[in-house]
């Protein structure tokens, strides 16, 4: 419709499902009869289709797979600076328990700096998975849907749900801890 029969290159014609092997010869005798220089390779889109859908699993799975082990580096990473954070604190933690610290005071004071990090952490990642999502997908489609805010919203929701577990954990099992054990070294 839109060149010269010259430059035609492509053609697609909508069938019954019954009816698509008769339709195939038909085209075939049809493209022969017009361009009996050029070769028929037709093709269904159902398979097209599929082969697109697979590739968007494959890709999904490989998101997945690296998300999951990100998570779990960040998660033993997380749990090893927190541990490292508390043993330099202990004193401190050991005397504003002495002095009436609540656990939920001691926990706000411990994860503040926490948060911090992981707030900044989440902007900068989800700038990153955006911009680098947006060069894969442009690189295999030219049309395709891009990430969308809910997506950061789990991800960055799962990130801190699972970083205070770990943080809390550890925190509650320290500001439970009887604070003579902690002073009695000095």
């Amino acid at each position: 419709r839109y060149v010269l029969p010259d430059q035609y290159t492509q053609i697609a014609v909508s069938a019954k499902a019954e009816n698509v092997s008769a339709v195939n010869t038909y085209m075939t005798k049809q493209w022969n009869t017009l361009f009996p220089t050029r070769l028929y390779n037709g093709q269904m889109l159902a398979l097209q289709k599929q082969e697109m859908i697979e590739v968007n699993v494959n890709i999904m799975y490989m998101y997945i797979f690296l998300g999951a082990i990100a998570m779990m580096l960040s998660v033993t990473d997380l749990y090893t600076l927190v541990s490292l954070n508390i043993i330099k604190r202990m004193k401190e933690i050991g005397v504003r328990k002495v002095l009436g610290a609540s656990v939920g005071n001691i926990t706000r004071i411990v994860n503040t700096e926490f948060v911090i990090i992981l707030t900044i952490a989440s902007g900068l990642g989800s700038w990153a998975s955006y911009s680098m999502n947006n060069g894969l997908m442009s690189s295999i489609w030219k049309y395709y849907e891009g990430v969308s805010i809910s997506t950061f919203a789990i991800a960055i929701g799962l990130m801190f749900f699972i970083s205070f577990l770990t943080i809390g954990f550890k925190i509650f099992s320290v500001a439970n801890m009887n604070p003579v054990k902690s002073l009695r070294d000095e």
